[in-house]
């Protein structure tokens, strides 16, 4: 072989070891399901970027258990290391890197990055975790109608947990029920911990702390034995860790977005700017409602149709719209909503259960932009159909309308698909049709109801909606126990009659001083109350 070529291979061979490898180092805060897929989608997703382990990618992920000197140690070592980039994952875990200025960090599900200090410099970006809180507090209330009182374990330590806790407390204020929360420094304390605020709690919520995610089975298996259910954020938790429902992001996705971040800066790309999830999923686990004899809701596409109704109704008036011309958008705008949920239902074959929740979790969001991004709009000093009279002879009209239409054969029909499905096919009405029509008939109801409501009260909430379900399933309740006809004219009447009696009933325990009950009581009263009708109407079926 000649010199020539011997010296192109030697060259060959110095180029080929000295090839550029990227070098990516993740500080993980700790290993928990959700983390675990955080770096999973980060791994994932830089492979298909290009960027694989062994070939062109030098990759190293270690734990800090939840221990912030632990995690400055890591962070210390890796900064040695002479890294492209490094990794925060959790907020201890980016926290760590704030004291190297120069050093390129990219940060993932950090609930607070603002409060954790991580949007002051050019050289720090990252994916948030958070979510808004107020969709996860309905989740709960609509799974859980009497909820009073709702539990949180946190570590103090953790800026993201601390920054949940003062955004969570003003909301459930406002929704009546009282938060309690219980620290937690370390996972060896969760057990006493958990066992204590189980005994005074109707509900516990873990919202992305790291420390209370870690030991996760423990807290549902002792929750689950004092009968108290738990509910997270992080949808990677429910199954496997025995959680009742969780509402947030995908933290496989999050770990992606993250990725997509670190392979545009190996690329000498510009910083990007911070990001947040880019959607939320809901997770239900039948499993764990079996074992603490919860009966998950059906439809609660209701609770976001009448905030939609008094959304569309007010800010229609707003815009100089006429208040009857705002009701019937708004009946429109419930219909869209029941449509929704019906098509996701009998075509999508999402459950019943899970296609209500989606459609209400997504009006949430639907009616804050209907209102122009703000929580409450007023009606003060504007026209609106507050007049008593005025608004009765509505009511009546649409009343009288509805009970020609039950009578008619289309009537007859979705009655029967309420009543029994399967001898209603039989008679050849086609199911999905009726169904996703009924659910358009009701909600353009309830929806309407909200919009009267509103114009009646001088203003829309966005949270309005919340209770709806168990307040119509009382009334419906009152009114059916009153009555024993199979009429439907009489049966509507009563229905009516009932929801006032329910509004009497809550007005009078309220004002009863004897009683010793407040506002925030209102929950613990409608619960009572259907629970005594429910034993009026079982007393009622033993006599007849």
């Amino acid at each position: 072989m000649s010199f020539k070529k011997i010296s192109l291979l030697l060259c060959m061979i110095f180029f080929a070891t000295n090839a550029y490898c990227a070098k990516v180092l993740i500080n993980k805060v700790v290993d928990h399901p959700a983390l675990n897929e955080t770096v999973k989608g980060i791994i994932d997703c830089l492979s298909e970027a290009g960027f694989k382990q062994g070939e062109n990618l030098e990759l190293r992920v270690e734990s800090a258990q939840t221990n912030s000197a632990l995690a400055s140690q890591i962070a210390s070592r890796f900064v040695n290391q002479k890294p492209d980039v490094v990794v925060g994952v959790g907020t201890i875990s980016a926290q760590s890197f704030l004291k190297y200025p120069n050093l390129k960090v990219i940060f993932s599900s950090v609930t607070d990055p603002k409060g954790a200090s991580l949007t002051q410099s050019k050289n720090i970006s990252g994916v948030s975790n958070f979510v808004e809180l107020m969709p996860q507090i309905e989740m709960i209330k609509n799974i859980l109608p009497n909820l009073k009182t709702i539990g949180i374990l946190y570590n103090p330590a953790e800026v993201n947990s601390v920054s949940i806790i003062k955004k969570l407390k003003p909301l459930c204020e406002k929704v009546g029920v009282c938060l309690k929360k219980q620290a937690i420094t370390k996972t060896a304390d969760i057990a006493q911990s958990c066992t204590k605020i189980a005994q005074c709690v109707d509900a516990l919520f873990i919202s992305n702390d790291n420390t209370a995610l870690s030991g996760l089975k423990l807290i549902t298996r002792i929750a689950t034995k004092a009968d108290i259910p738990v509910f997270v954020s992080d949808t990677d938790a429910v199954v496997e860790n025995g959680a009742l429902a969780a509402l947030g992001p995908n933290q496989y996705e999050v770990g992606r977005q993250t990725g997509v971040m670190i392979a545009k800066i190996l690329k000498n790309e510009e910083m990007p700017s911070i990001e947040y999830p880019q959607k939320t999923e809901l997770f239900l686990n039948n499993n764990t409602a079996k074992a603490l004899n919860i009966s998950l809701p059906k439809d609660l596409t209701c609770d976001g149709s009448f905030t939609l109704g008094a959304a569309t109704s007010v800010s229609l008036i707003d815009l100089n719209f006429d208040p009857t011309l705002s009701l019937l958008i708004a009946i429109l705008a419930g219909a869209l909503a029941g449509t929704l949920t019906g098509i996701l239902n009998q075509f999508l074959k999402v459950t019943d259960l899970l296609a209500g929740i989606l459609v209400a979790f997504m009006l949430y969001s639907v009616n804050l932009k209907v209102m122009g991004g703000l929580p409450n709009l007023g009606l003060l000093g504007l026209e609106a159909m507050d007049s008593l009279t005025t608004l009765t002879l509505i009511v009546s009209s649409v009343i009288g309308i509805l009970l020609v239409l039950f009578m008619t054969d289309f009537g007859l029909a979705l009655r029967s698909v309420g009543q029994n499905k399967i001898l209603a096919k039989l008679y050849g009405v086609r199911i999905s049709i009726m169904t996703i029509l009924g659910l358009a008939l009701s909600n353009g109801l309830i929806s309407f109801s909200g919009a009267i409501f509103a114009q009646n009260q001088g203003f829309a909430d966005v949270s309005q909606g919340i209770g709806t379900v168990i307040i119509g399933l009382a009334s419906v309740m009152i009114g059916e126990t009153l009555t024993y006809s199979e009429k439907l004219w009489i049966r509507i009447i009563f229905c009516i009659v009932g929801s006032i009696i329910y509004r009497l009933l809550i007005a009078t325990a309220l004002h009863s001083e004897f009683l010793g009950l407040e506002t925030q009581d209102l929950n613990l009263i409608t619960g009572l109350l259907v629970v005594a009708v429910i034993l009026l109407r079982r007393r009622r079926t033993c006599f007849a």
